[in-house]
């Protein structure tokens, strides 16, 4: 089998081949079944192939799973609008890139990350832009996971995921 990480996605020191078999490894040895503690277990050992993907400093270790809290708790902020009554984010995850600055060699592009709220990104043409990319990626991944499913899918299941998949291609459609 081949194993790749996602586009976009690495790991420092850790190529998508190993990783892969090493969590197949992982789920053989337990009973069929790929458990996150089992992965942690295996991975705290220094010689695991896979040791250097988790951060092991546990003050580093422990201000990232907070900010990750912190990045969980603002997608569960909501706001409902009195007429509709139906519950909206409050605040979307922004990126905005820069392009690198012009005759400037070693000048790189850079990305800045926030949330930025609702009502703000509606008035925000660069803003609004991030968001509506955001939702064409989230679109692709959910087209991709169709895939997936319909792959696994019963026979008679496979027509609720087709029907499901060209929903979602045609709403795919109308943002691009």
């Amino acid at each position: 089998m081949i194993y790749q990480f996602k586009t976009g996605h690495t790991f420092q020191g850790v190529d998508a081949q190993t990783a892969g078999e090493e969590l197949e490894q992982i789920r053989l040895q337990n009973a069929g079944k790929l458990r996150p503690q089992d992965v942690l277990e295996n991975a705290a050992d220094p010689e695991s192939p896979i040791h250097g993907v988790f951060t092991w400093d546990d003050s580093k270790a422990a201000h990232e799973y907070r900010l990750s809290e912190a990045r969980d708790f603002i997608k569960l902020v909501v706001v409902v609008d009195g007429q509709k009554g139906t519950p909206e984010p409050a605040f979307w995850n922004v990126t905005i890139t820069t392009a690198p600055i012009d005759n400037d060699p070693e000048s790189q592009p850079s990305k800045e990350r926030y949330y930025q709220a609702a009502n703000v990104i509606a008035k925000s043409p660069i803003e609004y832009e991030s968001a509506l990319q955001l939702m064409v990626r989230e679109l692709a991944s959910a087209q991709t996971g169709l895939e997936r499913l319909r792959r696994l899918a019963p026979r008679g299941h496979r027509l609720k995921v087709d029907r499901a998949s060209k929903l979602v291609g045609s709403a795919q459609d109308a943002l691009e």
